[in-house]
């Protein structure tokens, strides 16, 4: 797949939401936080990628996906200014479980 394939991406975020419901009405919450995560990070490299920011490498890094969304989105547009630091919280989530 090429990495600046914008339909590709947000394809995979839309199958990652629809994971995330999914696992929610089935009661797996810790999966749904996990695609939940994803179809975010997912939708935010679609954003990136539609705005012509082309990874550096094959490896779309989560860091570097969070770092820029937040600088083109969040501080310099100001499009979405109620995501500061969502994905990086989203992925601790993800990373620690919600329910433990």
């Amino acid at each position: 797949m090429d990495m600046g394939d914008y339909p590709a991406f947000s394809k995979k975020a839309v199958e990652s939401l629809d994971a995330a419901i999914f696992c929610f009405e089935q009661g797996f919450y810790n999966s749904c936080v996990n695609r939940a995560y994803y179809a975010m990070f997912q939708a935010a490299v679609a954003a990136l990628f539609k705005r012509g920011v082309r990874p550096k490498s094959k490896k779309t890094g989560h860091d570097r996906v969070q770092s820029e969304f937040s600088r083109i989105f969040v501080r310099k547009s100001r499009q979405f200014p109620n995501l500061k630091g969502f994905l990086n919280r989203m992925q601790r989530f993800c990373i620690f479980g919600w329910i433990r």
